[in-house]
């Protein structure tokens, strides 16, 4: 017996995915993953990333938040193939505009993903935009450098790592974004609070914002922002699973966006 052309006897998640999605943290799609089941992270996979992983899994796809940045998420990205064995690679998340028209809750299905760091193109599947991964969390002088070194749109962290890793497994993949904060919108340092294993340390964050005053207004902002976001991104990822159950060939368009045209990746 298959689905999505896999079997489904053998190890890994209970129902082979068509869709393997790596996020940062399970606060950018909670709406999406509420109700999915939660696998406990297989033993392979522990010293690999180096913390505990819990898998989220719908009939048609496997969810992994593997943490910030771009090691974490080229980690994160191995293990969803290794677990999961899906027919195409996700990168999903929260993004930063980088031109004025990407403002909160818009979403974006990028054509292509530049990773910062080594200046790569990756090619996704299909889509509209420009996703640049940034090495560290875009606050609004780095977002204005993002913007003039690679005329990208919009900003995020481990889309070019989860790419680099499709290519390197020849998957195809898809970098769906959802804007959180627009191009001048002033991030706290959030940077600062982000382990060495990609994890954001909450309770450290929450106790120094207690003593910054200056920063209580942009943090209350920065909840309402994530909160919407995380909706619209939701929404956006249904479509795509969607699209991805109904078309078994997962290089070509999915039906779910060929009467997109020239919307695709520009949602509000």
């Amino acid at each position: 017996m298959t689905h999505c052309g896999v079997p489904l006897i053998g190890f890994g998640p209970t129902v082979m995915p068509k869709a393997g999605i790596v996020t940062a943290m399970a606060t950018e799609v909670w709406p999406l993953i509420r109700n999915w089941k939660k696998n406990p992270h297989p033993p392979q996979n522990r010293g690999r990333v180096g913390h505990p992983l819990e898998f989220f899994e719908s009939e048609d796809a496997v969810l992994l938040c593997g943490g910030i940045g771009y090691e974490a998420g080229k980690r994160a990205a191995e293990a969803v193939i290794e677990y999961a064995k899906p027919d195409l690679l996700i990168a999903t998340g929260l993004a930063g505009g980088l031109k004025p028209e990407w403002t909160l809750g818009r979403t974006m299905i990028a054509a292509e993903v530049v990773d910062e760091g080594t200046g790569r193109r990756f090619r996704a599947a299909y889509g509209e935009g420009t996703v640049v991964s940034s090495r560290e969390i875009a606050r609004a002088a780095k977002k204005r450098e993002l913007a003039s070194r690679f005329a990208a749109d919009v900003v995020d962290m481990e889309g070019a790592a989860v790419a680099e890793v499709a290519e390197a497994h020849g998957l195809p993949f898809l970098a769906v974004k959802a804007l959180m904060d627009d191009m001048d919108f002033e991030l706290p340092p959030l940077q600062d609070f982000v382990d060495a294993g990609g994890r954001f340390q909450q309770a450290r964050f929450a106790l120094w914002a207690v003593w910054h005053p200056r920063w209580w207004l942009a943090v209350a902002q920065l909840q309402r922002r994530s909160n919407l976001a995380a909706q619209k991104l939701a929404a956006q990822l249904r479509q795509v699973i969607a699209g991805c159950n109904t078309n078994r060939d997962p290089s070509q368009p999915f039906p779910a966006f060929e009467n997109a045209g020239g919307n695709l990746g520009r949602s509000g």
